[in-house]
């Protein structure tokens, strides 16, 4: 545990940090960096330069029962996790456990494997879909008739719908607005990024357009042979005339194919939508540990009063 060394910026580590513990884009000196400014929460980054591992962690108040409806109890806690809402870890430090028993207070450790032998519960799943598709149309006639029905109608309704790409700094009000609609409406509320995040993230953003207005974007992240649907937001009021979430997913799916990804990480809301569209459920789990054993013999036994319930209902997309 003496390797590791503690920096609270990440510009300490700007001449090393993609050379040796990059693992994907959104643990890129230039995401982390964004972060810091966009959404500061105390970041640090613990490093270990022999194995080329690094832990992530960061301090917020959470409300601990986020899953579980009414019930409120916030609590400060220190997060190992990428400090925003995404499915990726934040940390590839094989030797966490050990780490984490050898450090002080309460630690939460979000979106990781089903290997930690600390008192566990679900998070939010990710929805990811396989690309196994020559082109968009092979993508719809490999799915069974009721679900390819549902989705032509939806192109169809969605027909009237124009989409482009704009330069991240063209992010305005107007869309930031959209993003600010689907958070305020989401269950699982968590951090609410600034608009300075969607103009400077490294991203592509594609805004849909309705008659000249916007009525919705969606904000990508290329990663090696994986897209990874980062945030949205859509006019909720015209949704269902236009089925405009739908057409969002759909737009990604034929984008995926068309680029050549072998998979789009769909993200951790919206479930039952994106499951309809082909996805399969990632599950992700959390941990809770305190350096007090007692203290870990209590969260043993309450974690499952706030931990998160996936989605039950399976669904059965493509034909056999």
């Amino acid at each position: 545990m003496n390797n590791m060394e503690t920096y609270n910026t990440i510009d300490e580590l700007e001449h090393v940090w993609d050379k040796q513990f990059k693992i994907d884009s959104i643990s890129s000196f230039e995401s982390l960096k964004n972060l810091e400014k966009n959404n500061p929460c105390f970041q640090r980054y613990h490093v270990d330069f022999n194995t080329n591992s690094f832990i992530i962690d960061y301090k917020i108040n959470i409300n601990i029962f986020k899953f579980k409806g009414p019930f409120n109890l916030r609590f400060p806690l220190n997060i190992i996790g990428m400090p925003f809402s995404v499915s990726k870890k934040g940390y590839s430090f094989s030797n966490l456990e050990k780490y984490i028993k050898h450090t002080k207070g309460f630690k939460l450790i979000l979106n990781s494997d089903n290997n930690l032998d600390f008192p566990k519960g679900y998070t939010l799943p990710s929805c990811v879909l396989d690309l196994n598709f020559k082109s968009f149309n092979d993508y719809l006639n490999s799915m069974r008739s009721s679900y390819r029905y549902r989705l032509k109608k939806s192109l169809c309704k969605g027909g009237p719908i124009h989409i482009e790409e704009i330069e991240n700094s063209s992010f305005d009000q107007k869309l930031y607005n959209l993003y600010l609609q689907v958070y305020m409406d989401s269950k699982e509320k968590l951090e609410k990024l600034s608009i300075d995040f969607f103009k400077t993230y490294p991203s592509k953003i594609f805004v849909f357009k309705l008659k000249e207005k916007t009525v919705a974007f969606v904000q990508l992240v290329h990663n090696g042979d994986e897209l990874i649907f980062l945030f949205g937001g859509f006019n909720k009021k015209i949704n269902l005339e236009y089925d405009i979430y739908l057409n969002m997913l759909l737009f990604m799916v034929k984008y995926g194919i068309e680029n050549n990804f072998k998979s789009i990480d769909f993200g951790q809301t919206a479930e039952e939508s994106k499951l309809k569209v082909g996805c399969t459920y990632k599950k992700k789990y959390m941990y809770l540990h305190h350096h007090n054993p007692l203290v870990n013999r209590i969260l043993s036994k309450i974690i499952p009063y706030f931990s998160y319930k996936p989605y039950s209902i399976s669904h059965k997309v493509f034909k056999e």
